[in-house]
């Protein structure tokens, strides 16, 4: 349902198409970086909500990073 909203062609191989989805999934992107503590925030939700969260980011931070 999603997908069709964005444009350009959608293209599922065929060895995926009759996979079954065990848990919803939502991806997450952070732009800029991400802290640890904020994934370790994310995969308390995922275990909440009963989702799988996949994140992706740019970079990720700790303390001596960020200074």
């Amino acid at each position: 349902k999603g997908l069709k909203m964005i444009p350009g062609e959608i293209v599922i191989p065929e060895n995926v198409k009759n996979v079954e989805v065990i848990k919803p999934a939502v991806v997450v992107y952070f732009i800029g970086g991400v802290t640890y503590g904020e994934v370790a925030t994310i995969r308390l939700l995922s275990k909440l909500f009963g989702k799988e969260i996949v994140v992706a980011t740019t970079h990720m931070i700790n303390g001596e990073t960020m200074i």
